[in-house]
């Protein structure tokens, strides 16, 4: 069987190009959280020598496995409300909560980083080169 027969048999041929562009935004996305989520055990569990936080490895697995189970908890009640409200009303449910989320979690990361940078720089005098 070709490639070209099993597209076809899926349904993939003939698509507005929206399709195509929402399929590959989304598969880049998917793989880029992916590819990192692995590690997060590993830098959660490693100890504060080896740049980790040092976490119980209990712990780390507990979050894990509340995460997974919430995310198909919130899989099956996000499906019913788009039944019963619609798309587009659930989405900008969640999506407008999400935005303010993610702006003050992109603030907090930047006072972060500001903080770090400064205090990289007062240890190596970068901030005083009069000094």
């Amino acid at each position: 069987m070709s490639s070209g027969r099993i597209a076809t048999n899926l349904g993939f041929t003939g698509l507005p190009r929206q399709i195509y562009l929402l399929i590959g935004i989304t598969f880049a996305l998917s793989l880029g959280r992916n590819i990192a989520f692995p590690y997060l055990a590993i830098y959660l569990t490693s100890g504060a020598s080896n740049g980790g936080l040092g976490i119980d490895p209990s712990i780390v697995g507990f979050m894990l496995m509340v995460g997974g189970l919430t995310s198909i908890a919130m899989l099956l009640v996000t499906g019913s409300l788009c039944d019963r409200v619609g798309r587009r009303k659930t989405t900008l449910i969640y999506a407008i909560p999400l935005i303010f989320l993610t702006l003050a979690l992109v603030r907090y990361l930047a006072m972060g980083v500001h903080a770090g940078v400064r205090a990289y720089g007062r240890r190596r005098g970068v901030l005083r080169p009069g000094l």
